[in-house]
This record gives C-alpha cells, sequence and structure tokens, in this order.
C-alpha cells in the first residue's frame, strides 16, 4: 500500500493538469503525501519495514489515467473518464 499511495502521489498532479473542471483540479490535488508520511509512520513505530517493491495494480490504473489523458476528449467526457479513473482507485485502496 505504501508504493501504491507514493505512486499515486507522483501522478495526481499530471491527471490534476488535464482535468478540466476547476472543482476536479481542487480534488485532485489533495495532498496525498500525508497518507504516505501516516504509512511511514505507523510502520516506524511498530518496528516494521514498509517494502518497496512496485505496485502493479496502481501503476496499471496510473496507465489507465495516462490513456484518458493522451485522447484528449471534450472537456466533460475527459472529467468523467478521469473521475471513473479516480473511483477504480478508491476502491482499490479501499479493498487493499
Amino acid at each position: 500500500m505504501h508504493t501504491a499511495e507514493k505512486e499515486l502521489t507522483r501522478a495526481l498532479p499530471l491527471v490534476a493538469k488535464a482535468a478540466k473542471s476547476k472543482d476536479l483540479k481542487t480534488l485532485l490535488r489533495v495532498p496525498l503525501k500525508r497518507h504516505v508520511k501516516a504509512l511511514e509512520h505507523v510502520a516506524e513505530s511498530l518496528g516494521k519495514k514498509l517494502p518497496s517493491k512496485s505496485c502493479k495494480s496502481m501503476a496499471d490504473l496510473i496507465k489507465e489515467g495516462a490513456k484518458v489523458i493522451a485522447k484528449r476528449l471534450v472537456s466533460e467526457e475527459q472529467d468523467q473518464a478521469l473521475i471513473g479513473v479516480g473511483q477504480k482507485i478508491e476502491r482499490f485502496e479501499i479493498d487493499a
């Protein structure tokens, strides 16, 4: 989960830039770094080392978002597609 959060933290600024709606841009800029830091803090307090292995599932979801951006859809369609990918990411995080 730690690596997935770090990957997502790096990708979201690019997705926010591609969003057309001001509200969506704002939502996508919510700082996820605190999630990463919280995971690191919990692991440290437990004396555990977090794995640094890449998360294939998150990488695939980020690629899906990149494909949406590459299509350069009409504003509303692009935002809807980005929201769809965002929902998949949230579902993945909940299930993990």
